[in-house]
C-alpha cells in the first residue's frame, strides 16, 4: 500500500477519534427529549396544564422535569414544548411552553 492509500483510510477514522476526544461523545439524554400525551390541555401562556397524561418512552412520572419535553393533544395534534416542568400522576405542568402545529 502506499503512504496515500493509508492516509485515505485512516483519516476519517482519525478525525472521528479525535473529536470524540475532544468534544466529547454524545449521550443518550442530549439526544432523546421526553414527551406526554394529554387528553386536555390548558394553557396559560406561556405555561401549560395537561391532564389524563400519558408518559413516552423513559418520561418520568413523578417529580420534576428538568429538560425540554413535548405535550400533545391527538384529538386536534396540538404541540407544546416545554423547557421543564413538573409531572405528577396523570397531570403535567409546563413551564414557558410554545406552541407548535
Amino acid at each position: 500500500m502506499t503512504s496515500t492509500r493509508i492516509a485515505r483510510t485512516l483519516l476519517p477514522a482519525l478525525v472521528v477519534v479525535a473529536g470524540t476526544l475532544l468534544l466529547g461523545a454524545p449521550t443518550a439524554a442530549a439526544e432523546s427529549v421526553w414527551s406526554y400525551t394529554c387528553t386536555t390541555v390548558e394553557p396559560n401562556f406561556p405555561d401549560i396544564v395537561g391532564t389524563g397524561c400519558t408518559p413516552g418512552e423513559d418520561a418520568p412520572t413523578e417529580g420534576p422535569i428538568d429538560g425540554e419535553f413535548v405535550v400533545t393533544r391527538p384529538d386536534d395534534g396540538a404541540r407544546w414544548i416545554c423547557s421543564s416542568g413538573m409531572v405528577s400522576g396523570d397531570i403535567v405542568e409546563g413551564v414557558e411552553c410554545d406552541r407548535r402545529r
